[in-house]
This record gives structure tokens, C-alpha cells and sequence, in this order.
């Protein structure tokens, strides 16, 4: 098990004529990725796309767009390609960050940085579980099963969030829980929303590429939930962190649908269950879930943190 680190200094030289080779995110490619909103109940979808060759601290970088939904961080981004290693760069700390590698044997690590809204910088601590492979288009790529692990730390020193939850990340492709799946800066959703993964991947090279998540690329939905101020009335769910189990509590409904999802949007439990009455969660690792909760006319979605 070894811990990677990269300190940033300038070879230009170098950097370049490695960057020239860029099999990652040719001009052209675009993602999709899902993205749920909690309290309205809507998915629709964040198109990515590579723009364009663009210079940061000296480096050959290829820039990424898109249009941000509902405060999710997005916008310009850049990222360049070294032999087996991708880096962003990271405008609030102004350097680059390695995040991705495929030089790597199970249990390497690296770390992520992040400025908090209150000028701290966090740690997401990310840990190669296993490594295969999966056939796209007959193109044999490289796949990483990854583990994040989340530090936030208030001004103070005292801890605000600790979780940890899982995704994957594929060669030439990028992660598909979502393509920046760390914190780039805290900072408040206005719908608590969150990504549900990638659901499609297109360049010159690979050709298409579909998870099968969604109908389509772009499909989107508009849903009925409640709104937040009536939240309570309908349900409480407890205990907030959770060990065990956890309870949905309701003086209107006796029955109800349950979703537990992951941070990555990934359903890991769901069923029907009498309100009032314990839900079993000890299977489930830690970290941060979204727990939705349908009954004959709305849902809603209540986050969870589970111990």
C-alpha cells in the first residue's frame, strides 16, 4: 500500500509534450450525467463537454464545460493527462490535484483538497479498493472500484462531516458517480440536489457509450414532492446519524415506499414498510445516503448519515 503524492512544479517542457498526447477528454467528447433534486423531485441531467486546448500555470490543459443546475459545481474546469495519471486543476488552492491514476495497485491512496465556505481546506481521502477491466465498444479499459473518503472540518478545528462512500472510475472515461466526485467547494444546493451517475460518454475514439440508467441521454423529469416547510407534518426519519436501524415516523400514513440511495445515486435498499416501525441498516457501509419516502400523492427525500 503505498500513499501517492504530487507536488506541482513547473516542467513545462515535460508537461507538455505529454499533454500533446492527450487520450483523455479529446476535444469533442461530451458526458451525461443524472441529477436528482431532492425537495422538487425533478431529474434532468449535466452535459459536459471538452471545449477546447487551454494553458494553465504553463500547462497544455484541455478545458470542460457545462451549465451549472441548481448550484452543482460545474462551469470551466481543466484537466490534463500524464502517462497513467489525470490532474485538475484546482482554482480555490490554485494548483493542480491528481484525481485519477491507473498506475496503482489495490490499497494506494491519494488525497483531494478542498476550500470550505469558511477558508478551510478539507481532506477526501481516496483509496483504490480493486482494479479490473470492462469491454466498451471493443475497447478493453481499465476500472477502478474507489473508496472517498470525507474530512470537513470547521475554522475551529471541530469536525462537521466525516463519510465515506464508493464509486468507480474507467479509463479514458472518468468516474461515474460523477466526473468531479470530491468536493470542488462547499457550498449550499438550493434543492438538495445530488448526481445519480453517468448515464452516457461519447468521443471520436470510444464511440458511444451507455450505462443504462436513464431511457436516454437527456431525459429528464419533473416530479411532485413536497415542499420543505410541510416536511414534518408528513414524516420524521430517525435517528440522525443512524447505526442500526432507522424509523419513518407519520401521524397520516400507515404504509409507505422507501428508497435508501447513495451518494453516488446508486439504490442499496428499497421496499415497502410500515411507517413507525424500524428499518434494518446495519448492512449498510458508512457515509452520507439520501432516503426517499413516496406515498399515494408526493415524495420526499431526507439525507441520512449512517455511522
Amino acid at each position: 500500500m503505498k500513499t501517492l503524492q504530487f507536488v506541482f512544479i513547473l516542467s513545462v517542457a515535460t508537461l507538455t509534450t505529454t499533454a500533446n498526447a492527450q487520450e483523455f477528454a479529446p476535444i469533442g467528447a461530451v458526458w451525461y450525467y443524472s441529477e436528482g433534486f431532492a425537495f422538487s423531485g425533478n431529474i434532468d441531467y449535466l452535459m459536459i463537454t471538452s471545449v477546447k486546448d487551454s494553458v494553465i500555470k504553463g500547462v497544455n490543459c484541455q478545458q470542460l464545460h457545462c451549465d451549472p443546475l441548481c448550484g452543482s459545481p460545474c462551469g470551466d474546469q481543466f484537466i490534463f493527462q500524464s502517462n497513467d495519471s489525470l490532474f485538475h486543476y484546482n482554482s480555490a488552492l490554485d494548483t493542480f490535484e491528481l484525481i485519477s491514476c491507473f498506475n496503482v495497485t489495490p490499497g494506494d491512496s491519494w488525497n483531494l483538497l478542498s476550500l470550505d465556505v469558511d477558508e478551510t481546506v478539507d481532506t477526501t481521502a481516496v483509496t483504490v479498493d480493486s482494479i479490473t477491466t470492462e469491454l466498451i465498444n471493443a475497447h478493453s479499459l481499465r476500472q477502478l472500484y474507489l473508496t472517498y473518503h470525507v474530512k470537513d472540518y470547521n475554522s475551529d478545528g471541530v469536525k462537521q462531516q466525516d463519510f465515506s462512500y464508493s464509486s468507480r472510475s474507467l479509463e479514458r472515461i472518468g468516474d461515474v458517480g460523477y466526473f468531479f466526485n470530491f468536493p470542488l467547494q462547499s457550498s449550499v444546493m438550493c434543492d438538495d440536489n445530488y448526481s445519480g451517475g453517468l448515464r452516457c460518454y461519447e468521443d471520436s475514439f470510444l464511440g458511444h457509450y451507455s450505462t443504462g440508467i436513464a431511457d436516454s441521454c437527456t431525459y429528464t423529469l419533473r416530479g411532485t414532492a413536497v415542499e420543505t416547510a410541510q416536511q414534518n407534518e408528513f414524516f420524521r426519519v430517525y435517528p440522525n446519524p443512524a447505526t442500526d436501524w432507522v424509523e419513518i415516523s407519520s401521524n397520516t400514513l400507515s404504509e409507505v415506499s422507501v428508497a435508501v440511495i447513495d451518494f453516488s445515486g446508486r439504490p442499496v435498499l428499497s421496499g415497502t414498510w410500515n411507517t413507525n416501525r424500524p428499518i434494518d441498516v446495519s448492512s449498510l457501509p458508512s457515509g452520507l445516503y439520501f432516503i426517499k419516502i413516496t406515498g399515494p400523492d408526493a415524495w420526499i427525500v431526507h439525507r441520512m448519515i449512517k455511522n
